[in-house]
C-alpha cells in the first residue's frame, strides 16, 4: 500500500506510469498475460513480483463489434461494447469501445442506512492501427476513464474502539452508549497487555460501516500513446511515446469511522439521531475528537522507451534498448472537521471556514494523547487539576511539543521523479534441444520532494523540523541481471532454470511525519511504531527459480510446476498513523520468501475442461534494525501480505443442445491460506474458500446470455485488517446478476 508495486502493468506494449490509473474497467479484452518472478531485466523498476500484460482486441479490417448489457444486484448495471473496422481497407483500422457501469453497492452503512460501496464508471478507448508500407506499423491509442465510488468503508476491529471497558477503552465506552451496538471484539490472546486492546482479529466481521460521511473517491484518468515499429534489416525498431494524467480526489470518515460525535458541552447534544455523545472531561471540545480528511493526489508522466529487436528466424536473437519516464505529482493529505453536514471534496489547499474547516495540528495530537491521561489519571500534573481545562486536555497541552498554534492538519507535497534504463537480452540456441538467454538492465531513478505547505500552516518544534520550501532528494538505482537455461528433451516438455534480481525505488513519506509519531510515542499513546522515518530506501531482491512445463496426451493436458527462493533486502511494510492520516512506509532489513507452484489442465473430451493450480509460499523476515509495537520482535515473523498457500480449481463444460444453440457453465472454487497483515503477526486470518459460477447459452445469430455469481455462498471475511487499530476492509458479499450479448 502506498508505495511502487511489486507487479508491473503493461497495456498494448505501453508499461503503466502510477498503479493508482489502474482502476478502470477491464472491457474489449483479447487476453491477459501474467508473467511471474523477478522481471526486472525487461521490465525495469517495481516489477521484481512479476509482470501482467493486458492485450485489448485490436482494429480490424472487417467490420465487427458487440454490445453488452447487463444486471445485478445492489442495483449493478453494465454496459459496455466496442466497434472495429477498416477508414482505409488495409492501411488504417479502428476501433473504439466503452463501457458504463453503476452501482448503489452492497454494504450497508448502519448509520446512514445505505449502502456505503456505490461505484460508477464511465470509459471510452480508441485505437487507430495504420499500416502504410509493409516495413512501417502505428499503432495509437486513446484512453479515458471517471471513477466515482463512496470511499468511507473502512471499520476498526479492535477491542479498544468497540468493547467498553475493561476489554475495551474510552472509544469503546462511547460506542456502546445509548444502547448502541455494532459487533463484538473478542482480545486477541498471547500478546503484550499493552497492545492488545489495540489489535484486531481478522477473523472478526461483525462491526459494520458506521460513519456519517459516506465520502467520496473520484478518479478521473487519461492516457494517450503511440507505438511505432519499422521492419529493417538489422531487426525492428519500435518506438514507444505515452503520456498520463490522473487525478484522484478523496474525502472519507476518519479513524476509528464512527458516526457522528458529539461533546457534551455542544449545545446540539443529543439532537442528532446518529450522534455518539462523549464526555467534555475526556475529550474537551467537539473538533479535538470529529473528523473527516482529505487525501488527493494529482500525477502526470511521460515517458519513452526505444528499443531494436533482431530478428526471430536465426540462432543468436537479441534486444537492445533505452526507456525514459518523468513523473509530476502532487500529494495533500488534510485532517478536517466534520460539523455534522457531511463532506466536501478538496483541491491542494486547506479548508479555511466552510462545512469541513481543516483542524489544527493541536486539536489532532490533543485528540490521541487527552485519553491516555483519562486511563492514566495518576499521570496528570498536578497544575491540571481543579482548573477550568479538563485535566486531561490540560496534561495533552503541556506534552504537546508543537510551538505553532497555527498550524494545521495538512500537507502538501510536490514530487519530481525522473527515470531511466538502458537494456538488452540475448537469446542463443546452444542446440535444438538447449537454450541460453541472458538479460540486463540498468535503472535510475531520480526522487525530488518539495515541501509546498505554507509555513504559516506547518508545526513547529524545538528541534529542527521541516519548512516551506525544504527540498529532499534520493537516487535509487540498481543493475537487474537475469539468467536463463531451458532444455527440451523432447517436443511437449520444458526444463528451465533461471536467476534474476529486481528492485522498487524507495521514496519519501509525508514531510514530518518522523516527528510527528516520535511525539506521539513520546506523550504515551499506544500502539505508535518504531521504524518510521520521512523517506524509505530501495528495497533489492534476488531470487532463483526451477520448474519445468510440459504438454501430455496430444495437447489434450498441460502440467507445469516450479521452485523459487528469494532473499529481499529492505522489504517495504505499511504502517497506518491514525491520529494524523498518515500513510507511512518502514523498511525490514532482511527477508527471504521460497515456495513451490503447480498448474494442471485437462481436457478428457471436447466441451469438458477442467483446471487446477497450487501455491504454497513460506515467507520470514530474517533481520530488522527495529522492534515491533508492542515491544515484539519481528525477526522469524512471516511477511505481511502474503498468503502461505492458494488453490484454484476450475471445472467448465460445454455442449450443443439444439440446433445453433449451445450451452456453458463454468465453476471456480479459490481457497487463500492463512495471511497475516502486519510484520508482527499480532494475528493471522484463516483460510477463505470462495466459489464463483457462470452459465448460460450462445443463439443463433451471434446471441449469448448468461447468469453469474461471485462469492457464491456469500462468505464474510476481510480483505484486509491493519494493526494496531484493527482498521479493516470487508470482502465483497455475494454478487449475482445477468447479461445479454450480441456480437456482429
Amino acid at each position: 500500500r502506498n508505495t511502487e508495486p511489486t507487479v508491473a502493468v503493461v497495456v498494448d506494449g505501453v508499461l503503466q506510469t502510477t498503479g493508482l490509473g489502474f482502476s478502470e474497467e477491464l472491457y474489449d479484452i483479447e487476453q491477459v498475460e501474467v508473467l511471474k518472478g523477478p522481471q526486472g531485466a525487461l521490465y525495469g523498476r517495481n516489477s521484481s513480483g512479476g509482470a501482467i500484460n493486458i492485450t485489448t482486441r485490436p482494429p480490424t479490417n472487417a467490420l465487427e463489434g458487440f454490445a453488452r448489457i447487463g444486471y445485478g444486484n445492489g442495483e449493478n448495471v453494465v454496459f459496455n461494447g466496442a466497434v472495429s473496422g477498416a477508414l482505409v481497407p488495409d492501411t488504417l483500422m479502428g476501433r473504439a469501445a466503452v463501457s458504463i457501469k453503476d452501482a448503489d453497492g452492497w454494504r450497508q452503512n448502519i448509520t446512514l442506512q445505505k449502502k456505503a460501496d456505490t461505484y460508477a464508471d464511465r470509459s471510452v478507448r480508441g485505437r487507430l492501427l495504420w499500416k502504410p508500407a509493409p516495413a512501417f506499423s502505428g499503432d495509437l491509442r486513446f484512453a479515458y476513464s471517471n471513477a466515482e465510488a463512496g470511499a468511507s468503508q473502512f471499520v476498526s476491529n479492535a477491542p479498544n474502539f468497540v468493547e467498553p471497558p475493561p476489554v475495551g477503552g474510552l472509544p469503546g465506552l462511547a460506542a456502546n452508549a445509548d444502547g448502541r451496538d455494532n459487533g463484538s471484539a473478542t482480545p486477541v490472546p498471547g500478546l503484550p497487555a499493552s497492545i492488545t486492546p489495540l489489535v484486531g482479529d481478522p477473523n472478526n466481521t461483525s462491526v459494520g460501516i458506521q460513519g456519517d460521511i459516506a465520502g467520496i473517491d473520484d478518479r478521473e484518468v487519461t492516457s494517450i500513446s503511440g507505438k511505432f515499429d519499422w521492419q529493417t534489416e538489422a531487426g525492428t525498431l519500435t518506438s514507444v511515446t505515452a503520456w498520463d494524467k490522473l487525478t484522484l480526489l478523496g474525502t472519507l470518515e476518519t479513524f476509528p469511522y464512527f458516526p457522528f460525535l458529539q461533546s457534551t458541552a455542544d449545545p446540539t447534544a443529543g439532537t442528532r439521531t446518529d450522534a455518539i455523545v462523549l464526555p467534555p472531561a475526556v475529550y474537551g471540545p467537539l473538533a479535538a475528537v470529529n473528523a473527516s480528511t482529505g487525501q488527493n493526489r494529482f500525477h502526470n508522466a511521460f515517458s519513452q522507451e526505444v528499443r531494436l529487436t533482431s530478428p526471430a528466424n536465426q540462432r543468436a536473437r537479441w534486444i537492445l534498448g533505452g526507456y525514459f519516464v518523468a513523473n509530476d505529482l502532487d500529494v495533500m493529505i488534510s485532517v478536517n472537521r466534520d460539523l455534522g453536514q457531511d463532506a466536501v471534496l478538496q483541491d491542494k489547499d486547506p479548508n479555511i471556514g466552510g462545512v469541513n474547516p481543516t483542524a489544527t495540528w493541536n486539536e489532532r495530537f490533543v485528540a490521541a494523547v487527552a485519553p491516555v491521561y483519562a486511563a492514566n489519571p495518576g499521570l496528570i500534573p498536578p497544575q491540571c487539576i481543579g482548573g477550568a481545562v479538563p485535566p486531561t486536555v490540560c496534561a495533552a497541552n503541556l506534552a504537546n511539543p508543537n510551538l505553532n498554534s497555527a498550524a494545521l492538519s495538512y500537507n502538501l507535497d510536490h514530487n519530481d521523479n525522473t527515470a531511466f534504463a538502458g537494456f538488452g537480452q540475448v537469446n542463443f540456441d546452444v542446440s535444438t534441444q538447449v537454450e541460453l538467454s541472458f538479460a540486463l538492465r540498468y535503472d535510475r531513478d531520480n526522487r525530488q520532494l518539495t515541501l509546498e505547505t505554507p509555513q504559516t500552516y506547518l508545526p513547529v518544534f524545538a528541534f529542527p523540523s521541516g519548512q516551506e520550501g525544504d527540498v529532499r532528494e534520493e537516487t535509487f538505482d540498481a543493475w537487474q541481471p537475469k539468467a536463463t537455461i531451458r532444455w527440451k528433451p523432447t517436443p511437449g516438455v520444458s526444463v528451465y532454470g533461471v536467476y534474476a534480481q529486481g528492485f522498487r525505488s524507495g521514496g519519501f513519506n509525508l514531510s514530518g511525519v518522523a516527528a510527528g509519531v516520535n511525539a506521539l510515542r513520546n506523550a504515551g499513546v499506544p500502539g505508535m511504531p518504531q521504524g518510521v522515518t520521512d523517506s524509505w530506501d530501495q528495497e533489492d531482491t534476488r531470487g532463483v527459480e526451477f520448474g519445468f512445463k510440459s504438454s501430455l496426451l496430444g495437447g489434450a493436458a498441460s502440467f507445469n510446476a516450479s521452485g523459487f527462493y528469494t532473499n529481499i533486502d529492505n522489504a517495504f511494510t505499511f504502517f497506518f498513523v491514525a491520529p494524523y492520516n498518515a500513510q507511512t512506509i518502514r523498511n525490514i532489513d532482511g527477508a527471504r520468501a521460497s515456495g513451490f507452484e503447480a498448474d494442471f489442465s485437462w481436457l478428457p473430451f471436447n466441451g469438458l475442461q477442467f483446471d487446477v493450480a497450487v501455491g504454497v509460499l513460506d515467507t520470514e523476515i530474517t533481520s530488522s534494525t527495529w522492534i515491533g509495537t508492542g515491544g515484539i520482535d519481528i525477526v522469524g515473523k512471516k511477511l505481511p501480505f502474503n498468503p502461505d498457500s492458494t488453490v484454484n480449481v476450475g471445472v467448465s463444460y460445454s455442449r450443443p443442445i439444439g440446433q445453433g444453440w449451445r450451452g456453458f457453465t463454468r465453476l471456480d472454487w479459490e481457497l487463500l491460506g492463512e495471511t497475516a497483515f502486519d510484520p508482527e503477526n499480532f494475528a493471522t486470518r484463516d483460510a477463505i474458500n470462495l466459489l464463483n459460477l457462470r452459465g448460460g447459452v450462445t443463439a443463433p445469430g451471434e446471441w449469448e446470455i448468461a447468469a453469474w455469481a461471485r462469492n457464491l455462498t456469500n462468505k464474510d471475511y476481510l480483505s484486509e485488517n491493519i494493526n494496531p487499530n484493527g482498521i479493516s476492509w470487508l470482502g465483497r458479499p455475494r454478487q449475482f446478476g445477468i447479461e445479454l450479448m450480441k456480437r456482429f
